[in-house]
């Protein structure tokens, strides 16, 4: 089904958990393309809490989970994880990106990574990570 709708649509918490999408029904996500602003927005940032939605997937054939911000406009890695599983940072000024948190405030970025990520139905896509400090 599509909405011919004059703004993006934005669904709650509520109703991913009740349609199963964050789980049992991932494949109805999809990549599409933003307006955006200046400035790329990220909306949530890395809780542990399990309340929370974390996807199971594999990183460079690595097992972790992974916080969905389906709203973010950017895909993110921490300093930490790629620092501890050996990823190679570019750091180069071009490689870096001012990014609006979710509690307004702005934080740059300190490069990029590359990664592949595997879903829990076998696909892969390769990424472009930003990296927060």
């Amino acid at each position: 089904m599509t909405l011919d709708l004059a703004s993006p649509l934005i669904m709650g918490a509520q109703f991913l958990k009740t349609t199963e999408t964050m789980s049992k029904y991932v494949d109805r996500l999809e990549d599409c393309a933003s307006w955006g602003p200046i400035i790329p927005k990220v909306n949530l940032i890395g809780s542990t809490e399990q309340s929370k939605w974390r996807l199971a997937v594999f990183i460079n054939r690595r097992y972790t989970h992974v916080n969905a911000d389906s709203g973010s406009h950017l895909d993110l890695m921490s300093s930490t994880y790629a620092k501890m599983h050996g990823y190679k940072i570019d750091r180069r000024t071009e490689c870096r990106k001012r990014v609006r948190l979710a509690d307004n405030t702005v934080a740059e970025t300190i490069g990029q990574t590359s990664a592949t990520i595997t879903l829990q139905d076998g696909s892969s896509y390769s990424k472009l990570f930003d990296i927060l400090p």
